[in-house]
């Protein structure tokens, strides 16, 4: 993997500042980069505007330099003095990212309230052992076995997972083999093929951070 890319995976400020235009102020009326010439007669337009986190106050970037030595914001909002005695309010190119694309609402689907306590008893386990793991949601991985293949408390048929391998995660592994192979569906969602994955009916391409 791409050296540089592997430190875009992990939220790293040096990188930021070094490989990308996160730090530019952008003027919030127009949109626009602030440039040099906008902040002073000298300035130049091929300068662009950063706030020093250190000093507290803007400064000029060249490109040229790829930023290495800056020590521009990310995140903030500020009131920046302008060439003609004006003020233009400005924020980083960075901080507008997470603005324009915040997280999505998802729903807490771990929450324990999502199931009735009739559904909840349910679970498989939860009659022997009802302050286990399945008073968090979870299931042993031998409950699961024994269902599949004795059919108690109810017959499980089907088992689709996301990631893992409960061969490799859990103990038993030979009764787990058995149990997979006499699913009628099991579907595996998996970066590669893992021990468990061989026995799915269908392995499906989990995306990696780089492809989501």
């Amino acid at each position: 993997m791409d050296d540089r890319l592997a430190l875009y995976l992990v939220p790293n400020e040096e990188f930021l500042r070094q490989w990308t235009n996160g730090g530019l102020l952008i003027d919030m009326e127009s949109g626009r980069a602030l440039t040099g010439d906008m902040l002073s007669p000298a300035g130049r337009p091929d300068q662009y505007a950063i706030w020093e986190e250190q000093r507290g106050h803007p400064a000029l970037y060249d490109p040229e330099t790829l930023g290495a030595d800056n020590r521009a914001a990310f995140s903030g909002r500020w009131r920046v003095p302008l060439a003609g005695g004006s003020e233009a309010e400005a924020r980083p190119a960075f901080d507008l990212f997470n603005v324009r694309f915040p997280k999505p609402p998802t729903n807490d689907v771990e929450a324990r309230n999502l199931l009735s306590p009739e559904q909840t008893q349910k679970r498989l386990g939860y009659a022997e052992r009802p302050l286990g793991p399945t008073h968090t949601g979870k299931v042993q991985a031998y409950e699961v076995y024994k269902a599949i293949l004795t059919g108690k408390p109810y017959p499980v048929r089907g088992f689709l997972s996301f990631g893992g391998d409960i061969i490799l995660s859990n103990g038993d592994t030979q009764t787990g083999r058995r149990a997979l192979q006499a699913l009628d569906l099991y579907v595996q969602t998996e970066f590669y093929e893992t021990p468990a994955a061989r026995y799915a009916d269908f392995l499906r391409p989990a995306p990696t951070s780089i492809s989501s």
